[in-house]
């Protein structure tokens, strides 16, 4: 599985962006499945599970919307292929509309997992959401829950293959080789990796205290980009009037 997981990134990554965008679209879709299949589970599910709204209270919120930094990590890549985006007037309103559908999903997740299971029962569970699909009863369909698992493979392949490429070219212009060949040095690491960490406990453990780090660091990093960019473009746009106003007196 590993060796497959591996060779499919692979293949989509050294293809390049088009390829990746095929593949991210096939998976949003096979996402959506997913979660219109979820709203089946409302008959079973109890609204005492979720209530009360927000009694942990603010402060607890915050606290724990750091665990799920991970959803929302890898935006950055962003900066990675904005310089093969053609239509670049549109890119903010992309990124913009991507950010909200992602908060919107993975807050739909959680409160399915939470409404059909329950608080202290979803804390016992690797994969909650798993668990709420084993519930679904669909026509013709006699167990959703392998429907369910081969989606969520299918996007694990995707989320691998896009931070595939997204570390090949930033290598590619640190080491300056060319990405095929980064790929081929890449690819062994992904094959070792899971070697070591073959426990899934482990991983999100190791994740737990990575991820915030990570993100935090991301976070600041695309701000200062961000500002430093307004502040080159402001002081384009007064030298350029300062150079129209000289001109203008000679």
């Amino acid at each position: 599985m590993v060796m497959i997981l591996a060779l499919v990134a692979f293949y989509a990554s050294i293809k390049g962006l088009k390829v990746l965008a095929r593949f991210t679209t096939i998976t949003f879709f096979l996402l959506l499945i997913v979660i219109l299949a979820s709203t089946v589970t409302f008959k079973s599910a109890s609204l005492l599970n979720v209530k009360p709204f927000l009694g942990a209270g603010i402060p607890k919120i915050l606290e724990w919307s750091i665990q799920s930094s991970f959803a929302y990590a890898n935006m950055e890549i962003l900066l990675v292929i904005y310089p093969y985006v053609q239509e670049k007037k549109n890119i903010l309103k992309a990124a913009l509309t991507s950010t909200l559908v992602i908060t919107l999903i993975y807050t739909w997740i959680v409160f399915t997992s939470i409404y059909f299971s329950g608080p202290d029962l979803v804390l016992k569970q690797l994969w909650p959401f798993s668990f709420v699909a084993e519930s679904f009863k669909i026509p013709v369909v006699n167990n959703f829950r392998y429907v369910n698992i081969i989606i969520w493979i299918v996007i694990a392949y995707k989320t691998i293959a896009v931070e595939f490429y997204a570390s090949t070219k930033i290598l590619t212009n640190i080491i300056k080789i060319k990405r095929k060949w980064v790929c081929f040095l890449l690819l062994p690491i992904i094959f070792v990796l899971p070697i070591f960490i073959d426990n899934e406990v482990i991983r999100r453990d190791i994740l737990s205290k990575v991820i915030p780090w990570i993100t935090s660091f991301n976070i600041a990093y695309v701000t200062l980009i961000a500002l430093l960019t307004i502040l080159i473009d402001k002081n384009k746009i007064i030298n350029k009037k300062g150079e129209k106003i000289i001109n203008e007196k000679i």
